[in-house]
């Protein structure tokens, strides 16, 4: 595979004590791969002489410039502090992680990344660095996201940011934000797509053996799994077995065998803990999965519907339009990858 060898762009990280290693780490060999895919290098090393470019230049900094230790106690060492990070740098990447609070009472990282707002072809958080751009003003009225746990207090502390909770990235103008740990992994393969396209993303995919791609738009973490943190054990095994058997005929009488009790102890148990009857949460169980399907699959809406369990790909598009606001067929293009930055 041979790139077009224009100039490579400048990709700045910068870290700190108790950020968490793989926000650093991660987003760093994505783009450390693509020079890699671009010099034709294979796990044996073997190099393509035509295509000797390097797409990336990669440097780590910190607040200081001194060596810092990540949270799992590995100790990191940049090559500058933030007055190294040069004005022709293109992406600025900032971690988050436990050590996020007490940065944001960093004055000096602080007034850094205010006046670096103008600096940048893409600043870029992962995790809980999201909390530092938004202490900075640089997600004043911009859409963001950040670590699940994190959502709230981003929302709480800066009302005038919009935060997705779902989404495992954003983009709003030039400002890129991420979810917890290995979604800038993701948020990072989705760069690559845009600046180099999308096969030089799925090389890299494949060489760090991930699955290609999540949109930024899917959530950060399964319904389903929702659904079991918030029940009995009882109830948990049950949800599970009907994730896992979607394409059969289910009905009150089916799941309540399974679960051993009688179909009215069944649907008083499920409005206790859903709040839903079972049939209710049968068909939200579909949909998700209908969902996930559309987004990770090239299955058709035929398919999808049958191993779904919906009597009809018109049942499946009259339930997805009144969940989701959206057509099964429209979902899937707006999820198509690399898409998600047009």
């Amino acid at each position: 595979m041979t790139i077009p060898s224009n100039s490579a762009k400048s990709v700045a990280v910068i870290g700190f004590a108790n950020a968490q290693v793989l926000d650093i780490t991660g987003p760093m060999e994505v783009f450390s791969q693509a020079n890699r895919v671009a010099m034709g290098q294979n796990q044996q090393g073997k190099v393509e002489p035509e295509s000797r470019y390097n797409r990336y230049t990669i440097g780590l900094y910190s607040p200081d410039g001194e060596p810092f230790r990540v949270s799992n106690g590995l100790q990191l060492v940049p090559v500058g502090a933030l007055a190294d990070i040069g004005q022709n740098t293109h992406t600025l990447v900032i971690a988050g992680g436990q050590g996020t609070l007490a940065q944001m009472e960093n004055p000096a990282l602080i007034r850094w990344l205010q006046r670096a707002e103008g600096g940048f072809e893409r600043i870029v958080s992962v995790c809980s660095g999201a909390l530092l751009l938004a202490q900075a003003g640089l997600l004043t009225n911009r859409v963001a996201t950040t670590h699940w746990s994190a959502c709230q207090t981003l929302q709480s502390n800066f009302p005038e940011t919009r935060v997705n909770e779902n989404a495992i990235y954003t983009r709003d103008g030039k400002v890129y934000t991420s979810a917890g740990v290995t979604t800038g992994i993701d948020l990072c393969l989705a760069l690559v797509a845009q600046d180099y396209g999308r096969a030089v993303a799925i090389t890299i995919a494949r060489s760090l053996v991930l699955y290609l791609q999540r949109p930024g738009g899917q959530r950060q973490f399964s319904r389903v799994l929702e659904l079991q943190s918030r029940t009995s054990n009882h109830l948990e095994a049950l949800v599970f077995w009907m994730a896992e058997n979607l394409d059969r005929d289910l009905t009150v009488a089916t799941l309540a065998e399974q679960a051993c009790v009688s179909p009215r102890h069944l649907a008083r148990k499920f409005q206790q803990e859903f709040g839903s009857s079972p049939m209710k949460l049968l068909a939200f169980l579909r949909l998700e999965k209908s969902r996930e399907l559309l987004e990770e699959s090239n299955l058709s809406i035929q398919i999808i519907a049958t191993q779904c369990g919906f009597q009809s790909t018109e049942t499946l598009r009259r339930q997805f339009n009144e969940q989701y606001g959206i057509s099964p067929s429209q979902y899937r293009e707006r999820f198509a990858f690399a898409r998600d930055f047009g």
